[in-house]
């Protein structure tokens, strides 16, 4: 008896003994992270575009409960081999497949980054702030309000910190762009001279957006010299549909006579008035709910109407208002979209807008309305309008119209660099 109660005994003490042991690898395990899992690293700096290629990545362990839904595992490196990095991959950073340009087609969309369940959304960024140039695709970051607090007319009133989202995945870093890229990135007639410019406001503040477009002409270096002559075509709010394109062909009106240098009325010739036409829209027509079908129809309407009289239609992209930046995104897709269709090119003044406002926040581009442009505006849209209507930059122009050189200078370089950027043009 005593002898069955010792091995009852004992083999519960082992028993107890395996349990624990169990037990603490079961922990232990659970602690770590659980079962190791082989994921993807480059073993070497990758650049953005470069084809990924088997001798520029290894492996590395990692517990399965820190392993990212994003990371490229082991088993998955034949799917990544043979397409280009998506962003800049450092020596020992975890490949994600947000790193990885899978499709054969250039989409230029993060929808596919985007998990199921999720959504997206864009964040406005000043360029001026340190934090944007720490941040990359792959980051996660927190996003913190600062809110007035109490009465404004209170000794008390104050601003405080809110925190809006914690851990919210960067799935991209840039200035506002369309995602469609333009077809179409120079003039079909590279001798054109002889412009017409239909719009709205927008087009005629500060003196008129033509007759700042031909003090850059003149302004510009010997060998960059060109006969210009523009009339505009404007009324104030007015959209594309407000505007009877094929009356302003009729011969012996619109364009029959100009002004001279000297004040003299020219008369010019009725054969052919005009060889381009840049054409806006209402300041937020392209994007509006129900005015944007409108937009699409009378882009295609006005543009073969240019081109039966022998005119090539350009569309001008007009800029968001100061209080809602969110605008600039949509409107140089509906514009890239609508110039597309239509074979055309687009003046990307509105992207110029976004380059300036986050770069050099201390120019003053808005009148106190939040969207009629100041004299420094209106010389940004011209100096891109000069960049794109004719492939040159107007980094070394002499002509400021009035601004002080070094704002001058800043808003031509701007322009350039926005025309390059836009036209997917390498930028100096």
């Amino acid at each position: 008896m005593n002898r069955r109660n010792l091995v009852a005994s004992f083999l519960l003490i082992v028993l107890g003994i395996v349990s624990l042991l169990l037990f603490q690898s079961l922990y232990t395990a659970e602690a770590a992270g659980g079962e190791k899992i082989l994921v993807l690293v480059a073993s070497r700096p990758i650049e953005r575009g470069k084809p990924i290629v088997d001798t520029m990545i290894t492996t590395r362990e990692v517990p399965q409960a820190y392993v990212e839904d994003r990371a490229i595992k082991d088993a998955e490196r034949t799917k990544v081999l043979g397409f280009p990095a998506n962003n800049d991959i450092q020596e020992k950073q975890t490949l994600m497949w947000s790193d990885v340009a899978t499709s054969a087609e250039d989409r230029r969309d993060l929808s596919s980054l985007i998990q199921p369940g999720n959504r997206a959304i864009s964040v406005l960024l000043n360029k001026t702030e340190t934090s944007i140039a720490l941040m990359k695709p792959g980051d996660y970051v927190d996003l913190i309000s600062v809110l007035p607090m109490g009465d404004a007319y209170s000794s008390t009133f104050t601003y405080g910190s809110v925190v809006l989202f914690q851990r919210v995945l960067v799935l991209a870093c840039g200035g506002a762009q369309a995602q469609t890229a333009p077809k179409v990135t120079h003039l079909q007639d590279p001798a054109a001279a002889r412009f017409m410019w239909v719009g709205n406001s927008f087009f005629y503040y500060n003196n008129g957006m033509p007759a700042l477009v031909q003090n850059l002409v003149r302004g510009a270096p010997a060998a960059d010299q060109r006969p210009y002559q523009a009339t505009m075509v404007t009324m104030g709010g007015s959209g594309f549909d407000w505007h009877d394109m094929e009356s302003y062909f009729r011969p012996g009106r619109v364009g029959a006579y100009t002004f001279d240098a000297g004040n003299n009325i020219v008369f010019n010739r009725a054969n052919k008035v005009y060889d381009t036409v840049v054409m806006m829209d209402c300041s937020q027509c392209p994007i509006h709910p129900t005015l944007s079908r409108v937009f699409t129809e009378y882009a295609r309407t006005n543009s073969e109407t240019a081109r039966r009289h022998g005119a090539e239609p350009v569309f001008f992209m007009s800029w968001a208002y100061s209080d809602k930046p969110g605008m600039t995104a949509q409107l140089a897709e509906a514009y890239t979209v609508a110039a597309n269709d239509n074979n055309a090119l687009v003046i990307p003044a509105g992207l110029a807008f976004a380059r300036v406002v986050a770069e050099r926040p201390d120019l003053q581009l808005y009148q106190p309305d939040r969207r009629h442009p100041t004299l420094a505006g209106s010389y940004l849209a011209a100096s891109t309008s000069y960049a794109a209507l004719y492939g040159r930059s107007p980094e070394e122009n002499s002509y400021i119209a009035g601004l002080d050189a070094d704002t001058a200078r800043t808003l031509r370089r701007a322009a350039w660099q926005t025309v390059q950027a836009y036209q997917g043009k390498p930028t100096n």
